[in-house]
């Protein structure tokens, strides 16, 4: 089982949250208890959260360097992508599970998703209703990628995760 999250900035803005395991479904959460109570009773294998779990003060880590190569990415100095580094952080924190970081803008690329019926061939029935939960579907597959060994590394310190 795999948990992929697509994590808003703030407790007041939706978090979608996707499960998968033979039957993949996705929901919409908002605080982190509830966040942490889902996830905590799925027990997964792997995490995957969209959102930076460092920061170091610069507008861009290692591995955002080399992603923005390929991938639009904000700088994480920006106030809405320090919230966000800053909730992904504590939640990684109290996480008892193995957490990556994704970025699911590219893994939809990689992966050829553009809407929510494109899930349909990675064994999806019940689809997700909003971009937050088709983005924590993507952050879930992008944690079973990476359990297959099919991913690629960005950064060496602050490595983001996307499947090949």
């Amino acid at each position: 089982m795999l948990c992929g999250i697509d994590l808003a900035g703030s407790e007041k803005r939706p978090t979608g949250v996707c499960i998968l395991n033979e039957d993949p479904h996705c929901c919409t959460l908002y605080s982190n208890e509830e966040i942490l109570s889902l996830v905590n009773k799925a027990s997964p294998s792997l995490v995957a959260i969209d959102a930076p779990l460092s920061f170091h003060g610069e507008h861009f880590r290692d591995g955002d360097r080399e992603l923005r190569k390929e991938f639009p990415i904000l700088p994480l100095t920006f106030k809405g992508m320090q919230a966000l580094s800053e909730r992904g952080i504590a939640l990684k924190s109290l996480l008892p599970f193995p957490v990556i970081e994704v970025y699911p803008h590219a893994s939809k690329k990689v992966l050829g998703i553009t809407t929510a019926e494109d899930l349909f061939k990675y064994g999806f029935l019940n689809l997700p209703s909003t971009i937050h939960e088709l983005d924590a579907a993507a952050a879930a597959l992008t944690a079973q990628f990476y359990m297959q060994g099919k991913y690629k590394e960005y950064g060496k310190e602050d490595v983001i995760i996307v499947p090949l």
